[in-house]
């Protein structure tokens, strides 16, 4: 389980705007990984 999708639980079942605004900030990280990660396999191909 990635660090947003546990943050997400949290929200949902707290209503937690914390756990929400975590939750953005992981996921935004997140993306930008995987991005990098399809960048790269780009570049290399």
């Amino acid at each position: 389980m990635r660090k947003s999708d546990a943050f997400w639980d949290i929200f949902r079942a707290t209503g937690y705007i914390g756990a929400y605004l975590i939750y953005r900030d992981y996921k935004r990280r997140e993306l930008q990984e995987e991005l990098k990660g399809e960048d790269n396999l780009i570049l290399e191909g």
